[in-house]
């Protein structure tokens, strides 16, 4: 059972629970991955059905969701992951030759697999328990990110959306009622303030505390000047 500890949206710290072997063995140039998929997977359960958003090709986090929940989607832009051919060699490429026995054909199987856009969600509404998207905000070229001010301007939305306001639009509209969205992202590429006014503007909200606060032992990877924070976030009901 998740406890609010878990449920406090807040930075990685460097004592914080980590797996460097998560289905696959995790790769050294992946070092917040182990921090993200340890807490990240606590929130699957059971009888969960559950979507891994932009999972990426070769990533594991699909393949170990779905030896503990009912049902998995993925979904990536990349057409690759529709072609087991593709997805193999990705995998071969990014872990090699020993995580393919590893993933047993009854894995790849397991998983219902899409491509596309996660602004643009293929899915009905109310179809998922948890919506995971592991370190992807990132990546979403949103305007708004970087100059939020720029969005007050009227109209400015109709030339130019926010990709990161779709994305957990979508997000919402594919969760169910008493569902749950799980994030990790890197900062500062991710403004914490736009963040949380999107948050809040779209009808969504904490589960548990939040705290943007950066701890003296936050996990913070030098090469890249980034830390590394989690959410967990729900819909407002009124």
């Amino acid at each position: 059972m998740i406890n609010s500890e878990e449920n406090t949206s807040r930075f990685f710290v460097k004592t914080d629970n980590y797996t460097s072997d998560f289905f696959f063995s995790l790769p050294d140039c992946w070092p917040s991955r182990p921090y993200e998929y340890f807490w990240a997977s606590q929130f699957g359960k059971q009888d969960d059905t559950i979507l891994d958003a932009a999972c990426g090709v070769s990533h594991p986090f699909k393949f170990y969701m779905a030896e503990k929940c009912r049902e998995v989607y993925a979904i990536d832009h990349d057409i690759s992951i529709l072609n087991r051919e593709r997805l193999y060699n990705a995998i071969i490429e990014d872990f090699g030759d020993e995580a393919i026995e590893i993933l047993k054909i009854s894995d790849y199987e397991l998983i219902k697999y899409y491509s596309g856009d996660i602004d643009e969600l293929p899915f009905s509404d109310k179809t998922f328990d948890k919506i995971f998207c592991i370190s992807v905000l990132e990546h979403l070229q949103d305007f708004y990110n970087k100059k939020p001010k720029l969005s007050s301007i009227p109209g400015i939305r109709y030339i130019l959306p926010s990709i990161i306001k779709n994305t957990l639009l979508e997000f919402k509209r594919t969760l169910k009622d008493d569902g749950q969205i799980i994030l990790t992202f890197d900062y500062p590429d991710i403004n914490l303030n736009y963040l949380q006014y999107l948050i809040s503007k779209i009808g969504l909200k904490f589960v548990g505390d939040y705290n943007p606060d950066i701890p003296n032992d936050a996990l913070y990877l030098k090469d890249k000047d980034i830390y590394i924070f989690r959410m967990v976030l729900k819909k407002f009901l009124k």
